[in-house]
C-alpha cells in the first residue's frame, strides 16, 4: 500500500514539474516573440531629397529620415512606428505632413529596421529615442515645437515622451496605443496573471520591466493636447486602452473610435477622414498655443507697466 502511495506521489511530482516546465517554455517563447521583433526592411525607397541622420542615445545607433518643407518652420512632426514597423512604411504619412508645412521625421527605433539594438521591448526605449531626436532638432535646426505622432507601441512611447516634454510638445497623436501591458488585450484575471508572469520572466532574462517602462496610463495625466485614435474591432490592442487614456488625459483632448476596422486600419481604410481629422487637431492646438503665448506676453507686458508706475 505504501509503495502505491510513493508511486502516486512520484507521478504527481513529475506532473507538477512538467506543468512548471511547460509554463516556463511558453513564457520564454512569449517573451522572445515580443522583444525580438523581426526586422522589416521595406521595399519602399526614400527619395534623394530626404535627409538621412543617425544618433546614438546611450551608445545605440538610431537611423532616420528628415523631410524638409518648402518654407522655414520651427515645428517638427516626429512619427514613431509600431512593432515590426519601419521608417519607409511611414513615408506617405511623413510626406503629408511635409506638404502641409511641417519638418517631418520618421525613424527606426532601436531593435527595428536599420537601427541598432538587440531588442525592441514594445517601445520601452522608444520614448528615449524620440527625446533624442527632439534634442537633435532643437540644437541643429532651432526647432522649438514638436508634434509627436505614434502608431501602436510607438503611440504608447509618444505619450510617455510627451509627458516629460509638455513644455515643447504642442500636440500628441496616438493611434492604437496600449495603456499598460496588463490591460493591453482587455480584461480577464488569467490574462493579467499570465502577463504578470511573462513580465517577471522578462525581467529575469533581460532586466526590463515592461509594465513599468511602457505604462502610458501612469503618464497621460500630465499630457494635454492629445488625440487618440482606435478601431473598435482591434484584436491586437483592445480599444478600451484608448478610452482609459482619454479619460485620464488633460484637456484639450479628442478621442476618435473607428467602427468595423481592426488594428491600425483607420489610416488605410478611412484615409481622407483620418488625415483631415489629425491636421485639424494639430491646427487647433497651434491656434490655442498661439493664444496662450499672446496672453502670457500681454500679462508680462502689463506687469512691466505696473512696475514702472
Amino acid at each position: 500500500m505504501q509503495k502505491i502511495r510513493y508511486i502516486v506521489l512520484a507521478i504527481l511530482m513529475l506532473g507538477m514539474v512538467g506543468v512548471i516546465a511547460f509554463i516556463i517554455v511558453r513564457a520564454e517563447k512569449t517573451v522572445v516573440s515580443v522583444i525580438y521583433s523581426p526586422r522589416i526592411l521595406s521595399d519602399v525607397k526614400s527619395k534623394s531629397y530626404y535627409e538621412n541622420f543617425s544618433l546614438e542615445p546611450e551608445g545605440v545607433k538610431i537611423k532616420g529620415l528628415i523631410l524638409n518643407p518648402s518654407t522655414d518652420t520651427d515645428i517638427a512632426v516626429i512619427i514613431a512606428p509600431g512593432y515590426q514597423g519601419s521608417k519607409e512604411l511611414l513615408l506617405p504619412l511623413a510626406e503629408f505632413f511635409r506638404d502641409n508645412g511641417f519638418l517631418t521625421v520618421v525613424f527606426d527605433p532601436r531593435g527595428e529596421g536599420e537601427s541598432d539594438g538587440e531588442i525592441y521591448a514594445l517601445g520601452a526605449f522608444e520614448d528615449e529615442d524620440i527625446e533624442a531626436i527632439m534634442d537633435y532638432l532643437e540644437n541643429s535646426r532651432k526647432i522649438s515645437q514638436f508634434v509627436l505622432f505614434g502608431i501602436s507601441c510607438g503611440a504608447t512611447a509618444s505619450i510617455i515622451a510627451s509627458a516629460r516634454n509638455q513644455g515643447r510638445v504642442i500636440a500628441t497623436i496616438a493611434d492604437s496605443p496600449f495603456a499598460n501591458i496588463l490591460i493591453a488585450q482587455g480584461d480577464g484575471f488569467f490574462k493579467k496573471l499570465w502577463v504578470r508572469f511573462c513580465n517577471f520572466w522578462g525581467r529575469i532574462q533581460k532586466g526590463i520591466d515592461l509594465y513599468k517602462e511602457t505604462n502610458s496610463l501612469s503618464c497621460v495625466e500630465k499630457v494635454s493636447h492629445i488625440m487618440l485614435i482606435h478601431c473598435i474591432e482591434d484584436r491586437t490592442l483592445h480599444f478600451k486602452n484608448s478610452v482609459l487614456l482619454y479619460n485620464n488625459a488633460q484637456e484639450p483632448k479628442e478621442l476618435w473610435l473607428v467602427d468595423k476596422l481592426d488594428h491600425v486600419q483607420a489610416i488605410s481604410y478611412r484615409t481622407e477622414e483620418y488625415l483631415r481629422r489629425i491636421l485639424n487637431f494639430i491646427q487647433r492646438c497651434l491656434r490655442e498655443g498661439s493664444m496662450i503665448n499672446r496672453a502670457l506676453f500681454s500679462f508680462k507686458s502689463q506687469n512691466k507697466l505696473h512696475r514702472h508706475h
